[in-house]
């Protein structure tokens, strides 16, 4: 079962959200908008998506659309602006516009809000104190008048905000409710506008709570008269849930440019491995069995086999390869999974894996998926002891989930659940906080985005489990997932120790970008009695297939290559040679590349790094095969 992607998140908050939002390409289409937007501008969804910003911009407006973009998109910009609705009228809104990636695409993300409310209440505090009152009383807004650094009036909104009554607001300095870290900022603003200065931009000033609680809002200082004297008013609106939005927006992003980094490692060890697995299998071939030399040169074979699962694991997290649930073993996982552990957990910190009972017990489940899950929980132990001490994963059955508390999940069945454990001995949490500890955005740290335990109870309950925590304050926590055991797969059939490589004599135009896969690749293909001709990239190939005086009988190509992929290559050299026989490689799972329509499901494909018995096979494949059709 699929992960709930960082897009979707990103959509449930948009969507939510009561001020517009837009997504706006680089030449000003709009490519995502929220309902917000079909509200204010009056147009259904499909309509606004046929838009470009500048139909939304109101006419005088538009001479400094192109200026602002470009700000944006290099820092970010926050502006005061026209739009229009689709009737025409137009509506004053506050813009809040920062550059971001979207699908590998530059774009500007857009906050705007509707200012029409703020602008009239401006005009009617300047027409009369009676009408102000009447208007900010039912303000969304909260609004604090200041005069000789005293609150002279403070609307409901804000008191509500900072759940104080009036009495305890009135006559207090305005800096006392502010939060301590923030009161130099605010004191600056007060005393600029004290001097005759302005402050038209808006500042997120941290304030605090009757109950000690800070409240992020968003605020500006405005001059006026109140009651015939000169004072200072502070429109304020909370933006708590606003600027968590944003910074998952921020953190959806960064992670997506973690996820390609980690994706793009992963291609490049495969081509690592590739040889290093490749010349150790010639080489193990070649030494005498029962040797040292034989030996050490397993000993190789089987750390590159190693590091091979690793970049699966790195492939997984960048979403590069394939997620599927199958059975599998969790005590074998979790064994893979703890050499990637110990270097997420510093030295001062034992990581102790008690896996005795649980050596048979298997559960269908992404792999990928439940590795993810113990790396949440992992780096949530972790740090949650900065001082040191013991993590501990446990493994056991267990025959109903009654022992798993009030965690949510499924009834028992017949087959049982494994219990998979993963405890610290941190100060352990309140009750408050035990209760909330798999909503999304809380932090059980006080830091961080608040999503790796909703990530791990999304992860736990999709794949049929339930997951529950016991945390007594002061003695650790402890995470209990169960997950419904399946029966034992099958046992694999055991195979040769030497695999079958079949020959041939066929001439074979390699093409691959990575010296050191090449040159291992010629060496096995010409021990096999292949002719090969070598080449480096997609026009060294081109220029070696209009000069050999030899048929070409097949093209053996990686797929992502500079200047020219190999599908190119392949669709260049086959415009005079329609029955040219194919065989991509790559570092990359094959099944991603179809899915994102790099290959056609129709094409060869063997995927790195990979035994010289599989090559050679896949080689014999496919020309024993059919011919392409025309």
């Amino acid at each position: 079962m699929e992960r709930p992607s960082k897009q979707g998140h990103f959509e449930l908050i948009a969507h939510s959200a009561r001020d517009i939002i837009l997504v706006i390409a680089g030449d000003g289409r709009i490519v995502d908008c929220n309902g917000a937007a079909e509200l204010a501008y009056r147009y259904p969804r499909h309509r606004l998506l046929e838009l470009s910003i500048t139909d939304l911009r109101a006419p005088s407006t538009m001479a400094i659309v192109q200026g602002q973009m470009l700000q944006a998109s290099a820092q970010g910009i926050l502006f005061e602006t026209e739009h229009l609705r689709s009737d025409g009228s137009t509506f004053p809104c506050e813009v809040s516009s920062q550059g971001g990636e979207v699908d590998g695409k530059r774009v500007l993300v857009s906050i705007i809000r509707d200012i029409s409310e703020r602008r009239a209440a401006e005009i009617a505090l300047r027409r009369s104190e009676e009408s102000f009152r009447a208007l900010i009383e039912r303000s969304p807004d909260g609004v604090v008048v200041v005069r000789e650094d005293r609150v002279v009036y403070a609307n409901p909104s804000v008191l509500s905000a900072l759940m104080f009554e009036p009495d305890a607001v009135l006559g207090r300095a305005p800096l006392d409710l502010v939060h301590p870290d923030d009161r130099a900022a605010a004191a600056t603003r007060i005393r600029t506008l004290v001097a005759g200065g302005t402050t038209p931009d808006t500042r997120d000033l941290r304030f605090l709570r009757r109950d000690g609680a800070p409240v992020l809002m968003e605020t500006q200082g405005l001059h006026l008269t109140y009651q015939g004297a000169p004072a200072l008013m502070f429109l304020m609106r909370e933006v708590t849930a606003r600027r968590r939005a944003e910074e998952e927006v921020r953190h959806s992003q960064k992670m997506e440019a973690i996820g390609r980094l980690a994706g793009g490692v992963a291609h490049d060890f495969n081509n690592i491995l590739t040889a290093i697995l490749g010349h150790s299998e010639l080489l193990c071939g070649a030494l005498p069995a029962g040797g040292d030399a034989l030996r050490q040169a397993e000993q190789i074979q089987r750390a590159a086999t190693r590091a091979a699962q690793l970049t699966g694991q790195l492939l997984a997290f960048s979403r590069k390869q394939m997620l599927q649930p199958r059975v599998l073993g969790l005590a074998r996982l979790i064994e893979r999974l703890t050499i990637m552990l110990r270097r997420l957990i510093p030295e001062h910190i034992d990581l102790v894996t008690d896996l005795s009972a649980g050596r048979e017990l298997y559960v269908r489940a992404d792999p990928s998926q439940i590795e993810q899950v113990l790396v949440n929980l992992a780096v949530n132990g972790r740090d949650a002891m900065p001082g040191g001490g013991t993590l501990t994963i446990r493994l056991s059955p267990q025959l109903s989930p009654d022992a798993a508390g009030a965690g949510s999940g499924p009834p028992s069945i017949a087959g049982g659940f494994a219990v998979l454990e993963v405890s610290d001995t941190g100060p352990g949490m309140d009750e408050a906080t035990r209760a909330r500890a798999f909503e999304p955005f809380f932090s059980t740290k006080g830091k961080g985005t608040g999503l790796g335990l909703s990530i791990v109870y999304g992860i736990v309950t999709q794949s049929g489990g339930q997951v529950s925590i016991e945390s007594p304050p002061g003695h650790g926590a402890s995470f209990k997932m169960l997950l419904p055991l399946e029966p034992a797969p099958a046992a694999a059939i055991p195979v040769q120790q030497r695999e079958s490589t079949p020959r041939g004599n066929e001439t074979i135009l390699l093409v691959e970008d990575d010296v050191d896969v090449r040159l291992f690749m010629v060496d096995v293909l010409t021990l096999q009695g292949y002719q090969v001709l070598a080449a480096r990239d997609g026009a060294e190939a081109l220029r070696i297939a209009d000069t050999t005086t030899n048929p070409v009988d097949l093209l053996l190509t990686d797929v992502i290559m500079p200047r020219m992929s190999g599908t190119e290559v392949a669709a260049r050299l086959r415009e005079s040679r329609p029955r040219l026989r194919v065989l991509f490689v790559s570092g990359y799972p094959g099944e991603t590349m179809i899915k994102q329509g790099v290959i056609s499901s129709s094409l060869a494909f063997v995927q790195k790094p990979f035994t010289i018995a599989e090559l050679t096979r896949r080689i014999r494949d496919v020309l024993d095969g059919p011919e392409p059709a025309l």
